[in-house]
């Protein structure tokens, strides 16, 4: 019994520390977290604080956290992509309340889903609020780190650069009169 349980905590273990890698990866390329008014799940913008919470907690982790209704910095109003929006999700039943975050891009697709956090308690804002503290529990070995992407040169081209008109080279087998 002592062996299953080693490893059955070993497999718990490296579950966990994949998840937080995969999470180093994907939250890594971006700058800025928005976390929505009002959740998908929420009735009212702010229900149960869980949005202000939500800030408070990425914020924990060394994410760059915005509300939607603050402004974004200069740089990611220029690139959006910058980007990557907060929405918590619930899964509730009659006995348990259930949430995870996901992270969307600039292009809406969900780069990143937290583990599910459970609460058994019955009152709703107690159970929303351990619900979600233990989905933060997916960064527990992670803090965010930003990491600049190099864009070559070539391919980018600002508008002071492009010309005005296009010019063809000649050919150099073509007739001259």
């Amino acid at each position: 019994m002592k062996f299953q349980h080693k490893i059955t905590t070993l497999v718990i273990f490296l579950f966990t520390f994949s998840i937080a890698l995969n999470a180093q990866e994907q939250l890594n390329d971006y700058k800025y977290i928005v976390v929505q008014e009002q959740f998908s799940c929420q009735k009212k913008a702010n229900d149960y604080q869980l949005n202000g919470l939500t800030q408070f907690l990425l914020q924990k982790q060394n994410f760059k956290v915005l509300l939607e209704s603050e402004s974004l910095p200069e740089d990611a109003v220029k690139n959006g992509c910058l980007v990557v929006y907060a929405d918590v999700t619930e899964h509730s039943n009659m006995f348990k309340t259930k949430l995870k975050i996901n992270f969307r891009n600039c292009n809406n697709q969900v780069v990143f889903t937290s583990e599910e956090g459970i609460s058994s308690d019955k009152e709703y804002k107690v159970a929303y609020n351990i619900a979600l503290r233990n989905t933060i529990k997916t960064f527990q070995n992670f803090k965010h780190n930003y990491k600049v992407k190099k864009v070559s040169q070539s391919l980018v081209l600002e508008e002071e650069d492009t010309p005005d008109t296009i010019v063809k080279p000649q050919e150099k087998n073509q007739i001259q009169y």
